[in-house]
């Protein structure tokens, strides 16, 4: 499975980009410290594996912190922890992140949340963005100096408890991060993955909701994919 992964996501531009940056890109920055939290859509090496790869193509000098590992490539560092909703990453950050605390010089973190949240039955689609808008303020206080990668959630499938809630979630998340945005000095760093992989097609899903080595695979190749965001991630102030 793991060959397989790789192959796809270099098929499909999501493994390394060319050694040498095209003329006209920005400089890149030279070092990051990574911090991926979230839940299993966080945890699966998709997003975590294009990021490393992304960074040795390079040559960057970048690395990964979190409570955990995952994945058989470097820096796999992450803390997302399956099943968690958004209220659990949010004090895990006040655990990790900031002075005083095991990762004090975060300089990107990587958010995908809220699933857990809204396929729960009688959970209210604004109170989860609410809540997840409250994570993003408590983020950017405990780390300042960071820049911070928000991302949409791929689709359900439909009839599943959950599907209408999280195309319902998704269309919202942008309002919570224009908000944000016009709050706060350092704006954030956008990627619609639900867009990018496109309406649910059980080929590209493991299950009912967690993407396969394709479904990622297909979330790259897209012209908005995903290793152009994180590019932006490295590129921009």
């Amino acid at each position: 499975m793991r060959l397989l992964l790789l192959l796809l996501l270099a098929l499909a531009g999501c493994g390394a980009p060319p050694d040498v940056a095209p003329t006209s890109a920005p400089p890149l920055r030279r070092h990051e410290v990574a911090y991926f939290t979230g839940d299993s859509l966080t945890k699966a090496e998709g997003m975590r594996l294009a990021f490393s790869e992304f960074a040795m193509a390079r040559g960057l000098d970048a690395e990964t912190v979190g409570a955990f590992t995952g994945g058989d490539f470097p820096d796999n560092q992450h803390s997302a922890v399956s099943g968690v909703k958004i209220r659990s990453v949010r004090e895990r950050a006040k655990l990790e992140l900031g002075a005083g605390n095991p990762y004090p010089d975060v300089s990107l973190v990587f958010l995908m949340i809220g699933t857990n949240n809204v396929n729960d039955v009688g959970v209210a689609v604004p109170a989860a963005v609410a809540e997840y808008a409250e994570t993003l303020d408590v983020i950017a206080g405990l780390a300042p100096n960071s820049r911070i990668f928000v991302t949409t959630l791929p689709p359900i499938k439909p009839g599943v408890q959950g599907a209408e809630q999280v195309d319902e979630y998704d269309a919202e998340l942008p309002a919570a991060w224009d908000s944000f945005d016009a709050r706060h000095e350092k704006p954030l760093v956008r990627w619609d993955m639900n867009r990018a992989i496109g309406p649910f097609d059980q080929e590209l899903f493991v299950d009912s909701g967690h993407p396969n080595p394709g479904g990622w695979a297909k979330a790259c190749a897209d012209p908005a994919g995903l290793v152009p965001a994180i590019e932006r991630l490295f590129s921009e102030p």
